[in-house]
């Protein structure tokens, strides 16, 4: 799940989504990055903004894009 525009849901709307269950895990994703689903259905976030390499067992490779601005970007690649 991707947090949408601040005009349509509040900052953490989305957080409690992960504790709600069901069959399948939800992702929140709070910042630009990579995250996967593993084979027993867990989902591993990049420490950094992608992997080097996923980890082993992977089922998916998602990038995660939440609201982005020029500086957001900036900061993530670390551009001046």
């Amino acid at each position: 799940m991707l947090q949408g525009t601040f005009s349509h849901e509040r900052p953490g709307k989305l957080s409690i989504s992960p504790l709600l269950g069901g069959r399948f895990p939800a992702h929140v994703a709070e910042r630009i990055s990579q995250v996967t689903l593993t084979a027993d259905n867990f989902w591993v976030s990049a420490e950094g903004w992608c992997f080097d390499t996923p980890p082993a067992r992977t089922r998916a490779l998602l990038r995660c894009l939440t609201i982005v601005d020029k500086a957001a970007v900036a900061a993530v690649v670390g551009a001046g």
